[in-house]
């Protein structure tokens, strides 16, 4: 139980770290954001994806997939642009 308190509070700190400098988040998450949406781009233009498995995905549920990547990419990009010009 102690274990988990002093895990609760590292992530404080690491929290009001992130809180006071927001540039760092928006750069995480623009960072993020750009690999998730490359890698729905590169399974869109392949027409092959792999799933949470590891498995290998074709047919259409990759263009799915692909499309679903992008998107959820595309909206980190937009919250780490956000977060690095609006702070």
């Amino acid at each position: 139980m102690q274990f988990l308190l002093l895990l609760a509070d590292a992530k404080d700190d690491f929290n009001q770290y992130l809180e006071e400098n927001p540039a760092v988040l928006g750069a995480l998450a623009l960072v993020l954001g750009l690999m998730v949406a490359g890698w729905g781009t590169v399974s869109l233009i392949t027409g092959k994806a792999r799933d949470n498995y590891g498995s290998k995905m074709e047919g259409a549920w990759v263009p799915v997939v692909a499309i679903i990547r992008i998107i959820c990419g595309s909206a980190a990009v937009v919250f780490g642009i956000y977060k690095i010009v609006f702070g």
